[in-house]
């Protein structure tokens, strides 16, 4: 597989807040930001050159959330944008063994 070598400089995946993303007033119902960060870390390990099927598929690696200790700085409201850099932790696991 090939991979491109990663950069210091941050990622940025800029997001758009759609109506369907928020709750009654208008604001991003918290469950999805975690849908937000899995779009940015899709589109950061494919701007890296990782295919996310080739390494599921014939690696048999698949990406899981362990701990998420998350915590907002700012609301985002309808018609809101997110753009921040993405500097994901990568903690390798151990390989899953199948009872």
């Amino acid at each position: 597989m090939a991979m491109s070598e990663p950069t210091s400089k941050p990622f940025e995946f800029p997001v758009r807040v759609y109506y369907e993303d928020t709750d009654a007033q208008g604001v991003v119902y918290y469950a999805n930001y975690f849908r937000f960060m899995e779009r940015a870390r899709t589109e950061w390990l494919q701007s890296l050159g990782i295919d996310m099927v080739q390494l599921q598929d014939e690696e048999r690696h698949i990406f899981v959330l362990g701990a998420s200790p998350v915590g907002v700085g700012r609301v985002i409201s309808l018609s809101g944008n997110l753009l921040g850099p993405i500097r994901p932790p990568v903690t390798p696991l151990r390989p899953h063994q199948s009872t």
